[in-house]
């Protein structure tokens, strides 16, 4: 079964699906007031056309490839070894079922994953109003389908979450350089905004650790660099130029909405990096560890941070380290920064799998020329 029918749930012409787009498929791609539009992807690279922001992000793109069969090996190890860190931060917490509060448990899967679909919907909506000459085709329940099917698609072996949405925003009326680059740019606004949320809050001191946290196993406390304030304004720093990064990257592919959607882009990422901290916090008060918003907030970059790296699927094991490795900054355990990043993503996933495979998750691990095209762009 092709991409194309996998996310608009009919059979479709297998033929017609695996063609490539071309601008004449589109109602037109150009921009209004006679101002030329994105041109169309090159063979060789669907952010070729995209300027010099589109080869700073296709330098990333190509830093996060995988081959397929490599992806799968570091699914597998990931797996094991972040089985194997979970059971060793059980020991080493002491953690036991009697000790384990369910209600932020439940409220974490049954309330904050709803609410995460929602926001990641949101995100394609605004993604589609700044590429998209259809934005309106668009609709909710078309972007809860999509971001459901790739957050799902994420664990595959192939890199599928990135083509899903760069597909539907094709259909929508997009250049294939829009597509891909927009979807790499909301990425990296992502990233930049949970990195100056997180490091905002180590530079005023808001974290339990504050100045004189516990170093890390990095090595980054106040016999290291500085200590968290200053790991809090480099993180800033990096933040806010990958939030540049974004913007311009939206600026140079985008239509006249361009404005429009980066805003909507940054309030959504904005959300979305506050919800996931919620749920950690959720997390860490149902495994009975004390702590705050705050110290959720810091931990929480490490999702992001391990997605962007994309050799990583969904970045599993990666997140966990990196939350381990940012925990004594703000105060907290590595062990429960660990556990908690861990248990958030299985309370996620046991929400959206279910949901992912009555959509037809199953038929994206099927090889198709149009996830082999873009592979690597995975958020």
């Amino acid at each position: 079964m092709s991409l194309e029918a996998v996310l608009t749930g009919e059979p479709g012409d297998p033929s017609r699906a695996e063609e490539p787009t071309t601008p004449d498929e589109h109602a037109s791609t150009e921009a209004p007031h006679g101002e030329a539009g994105p041109p169309d992807a090159a063979p060789t690279s669907a952010l070729a056309g995209a300027g010099r922001v589109g080869r700073i992000l296709q330098r990333v793109q190509r830093m996060r490839q995988l081959p397929r069969r490599a992806r799968g090996v570091v699914l597998l190890v990931a797996t094991i070894a972040t089985a194997v860190a979970v059971v060793f931060a059980v020991r080493a917490l002491e953690l036991s079922l009697e000790q384990v509060v369910w209600g932020p448990l439940i409220l974490a899967a049954v309330v904050v994953t709803p609410l995460t679909i929602a926001l990641n919907a949101a995100e394609l909506r605004a993604m589609a109003v700044g590429v998209a000459t259809e934005p309106d085709t668009v609709s909710w329940p078309v972007s809860i389908r999509t971001v459901v099917l790739a957050t799902a698609a994420n664990l595959l072996p192939i890199p599928a979450g990135a083509v899903i949405r760069v597909q539907v925003l094709r259909k929508a009326g997009s250049t294939t350089t829009g597509a891909a680059t927009v979807t790499l740019a909301a990425a990296a606004i992502w990233v930049g905004v949970s990195l100056v949320l997180a490091g905002g809050v180590l530079a005023a001191g808001a974290g339990a650790g504050g100045a004189g946290g516990t170093a890390s196993a990095a090595g980054l406390g106040s016999a290291g660099v500085g200590g968290a304030p200053v790991v809090g304004w480099l993180g800033v720093a990096l933040g806010v130029a990958a939030v540049v990064l974004g913007v311009g990257a939206v600026r140079v592919v985008g239509r006249t909405t361009w404005v429009a959607a980066t805003t909507s882009l940054g309030v959504v990422e904005v959300a979305t990096a506050l919800l996931h901290a919620a749920r950690l916090w959720l997390v860490l008060l149902g495994l009975g560890v004390g702590s705050t918003l705050w110290q959720a907030v810091v931990i929480g970059a490490a999702s992001p941070l391990a997605a962007a790296a994309g050799f990583f699927p969904g970045g599993i094991g990666l997140a966990e380290l990196l939350g381990a490795l940012l925990a004594p900054l703000a105060g907290l355990a590595a062990a429960a920064a660990l556990l908690a990043v861990a248990v958030g993503r299985l309370l996620g996933l046991a929400v959206t799998m279910p949901v992912a495979l009555a959509l037809g998750l199953k038929d994206l691990a099927t090889p198709d020329p149009d996830v082999d095209e873009l592979t690597g762009l995975d958020p």
